[in-house]
C-alpha cells in the first residue's frame, strides 16, 4: 500500500522528464557498486589468494595478470550470470510443457 502511495503520484510525471532521474540513478549505483567493491577488497586486505598466492607458486601455476586477469574476472562474471539463467529455464520449459 505505501508503495503505491509512493508510485501513483509519479504516473503524473510526463515521460519526458524521465531522463534526468534516470541518469542520476544511473550514477548513484555506479558509485555504489565500486564503493562496495573497493570497499570489500580493502576489508578483505586484497584480491585474496585466487590473484596472489605463494601456493600457485608451489603448484607450478602462474598468476594472472593484466588483460588477462581482466577477462578471467569477466568470464567469471559472466558464467554466474549465466548459472543464474540455466536455474530459471527449467522451470519456464516445464510450464511450456504442461
Amino acid at each position: 500500500m505505501l508503495f503505491l502511495l509512493i508510485s501513483c503520484p509519479l504516473l503524473l510525471v510526463p515521460p519526458e522528464h524521465f531522463r534526468k532521474p534516470f541518469v542520476l540513478t544511473a550514477i548513484t549505483s555506479t558509485v555504489t557498486c565500486f564503493s562496495i567493491f573497493f570497499w570489500s577488497i580493502g576489508k578483505g586486505h586484497g584480491l585474496g589468494p585466487l590473484v596472489k598466492s605463494d601456493s600457485a607458486a608451489i603448484l607450478g601455476v602462474e598468476p594472472a595478470k593484466g588483460s588477462r586477469l581482466a577477462w578471467m574476472i569477466f568470464y567469471g562474471i559472466s558464467s554466474q550470470i549465466g548459472s543464474w539463467c540455466a536455474g530459471v529455464s527449467p522451470a519456464l520449459h516445464h510450464q511450456a510443457t504442461c
